[in-house]
């Protein structure tokens, strides 16, 4: 085997792992973002806990735009008006509109459930992707996101009192 491919290959594995070991990050993350959020919704209103991490939030962006404002000036410059369309379609619509349902959801209802609901996002991901960026899944991947749906419904049916039969009946 050519030794360049071979690196290359060796390279690609062990950038793998850092990806698959910083999206776990990413999802120990958020795993513990709605227990953390439901502390704060338990003491104070929805409004209130939005605001306050919106606050904490935006300090840290503030920070993360002084490390990276050379970048950040250059492509300043290059939005167009449907690049700010997209912009604020994604902060007003999938940010802020998806944030304050789930912290009214999360409010009232056990963050394990709401979390398991929100993480079946993939399915609508795949539709999506599929629609606008003509993106392909193989067959293996739709079935990862089917397995993905199955798993959230069983979390989603975790309660004792209810019996799967009802969901089908009803």
């Amino acid at each position: 085997m050519n030794p360049l491919l071979n690196e290359f290959m060796c390279i690609s594995i062990i950038n793998m792992q850092v990806y698959i070991a910083l999206a776990l990050l990413v999802a120990f993350l958020w795993g513990i973002h709605p227990v953390l959020s439901k502390i704060l919704l338990n003491k104070f209103g929805v409004a209130s806990v939005i605001i306050f991490n919106n606050f904490a939030y935006f300090l840290a962006i503030l920070v993360f735009a002084w490390f990276n404002r050379q970048e950040i000036m250059k492509d300043v410059g290059r939005v167009d008006a449907y690049d700010a369309g997209i912009i604020f379609s994604v902060a007003i619509v999938a940010s802020f509109a998806a944030n304050l349902l789930y912290y009214y959801v999360l409010k009232d209802h056990e963050s394990w459930l709401i979390s398991a609901l929100v993480c079946s996002s993939p399915i609508f991901t795949l539709i999506v992707d599929y629609l606008f960026l003509k993106e392909r899944l193989a067959s293996i991947g739709v079935a990862g996101v089917l397995l993905i749906v199955a798993g959230v419904a069983c979390i989603a049916f975790n309660d004792g009192n209810y019996k799967l039969e009802n969901f089908f009946i009803n």
